[in-house]
């Protein structure tokens, strides 16, 4: 029974390692599709909008934009602990989060060997109610990983450094021809 179950588990982890390889890929999108040329290539372009007497476009260079995958990061978060997070570059998160899924595991399998050598009723229902318990957290932990791993790879590109600028100049007042200082500050944070 447990050679089965065992089989079931491994073929499920395999499809979703093939789903996760075709569909969680890293993205590129091209946000501006003219691309800088040589300017061999440039003068002969030219040489070419000169005889049909169009005007030359001006090249500009690719920008590219790397983002991730949500869905994804989230199987990924699902299949191995952390690796949602490794997938978004948030190493340190990784490995707290697969730190936690596995000692909770490994707290549950020492849980229930514990209920099964247990000699009387009491520490049997101690040990199975503290297993359960490891397995509540557990997945609660999961839920997080996965959500976190969603969450993170959607806001991969977004730009979380606030504008901090502080600017201090000398005025006049025109009535009293007195100076005074003033200082400004802005804080700048993009939506």
């Amino acid at each position: 029974m447990k050679i089965v179950s065992v089989k079931i588990l491994f073929v499920a982890l395999y499809l979703i390692l093939i789903t996760t390889a075709s569909n969680g890929q890293d993205s590129l999108n091209v946000l501006n599709e003219k691309i800088k040329q040589p300017a061999a290539i440039q003068d002969t372009l030219n040489v070419s909008n000169e005889k049909t007497q169009k005007p030359a476009e001006s090249p500009d260079s690719v920008e590219v934009e790397i983002t991730k995958s949500p869905r994804g990061a989230m199987l990924r978060s699902l299949v191995v602990p952390g690796w949602g997070q490794f997938y978004n570059g948030k190493w340190f998160k990784g490995i707290l989060i697969g730190g936690t899924e596995i000692g909770l595991i490994a707290n549950a399998v020492i849980q229930n060997q514990y209920a099964v050598q247990a000699e009387t009723e009491l520490e049997k229902e101690f040990y199975q109610e503290n297993r359960s318990l490891s397995i509540w957290w557990l997945g609660a932990a999961i839920l997080y990983s996965i959500t976190d791993a969603f969450v993170d790879a959607h806001l991969y590109n977004f730009d979380d450094s606030p504008n901090l600028s502080m600017k201090v100049k000398k005025e006049i007042e025109p009535l009293n021809h007195t100076r005074y200082s003033v200082v400004s500050l802005n804080l700048q944070i993009p939506l």
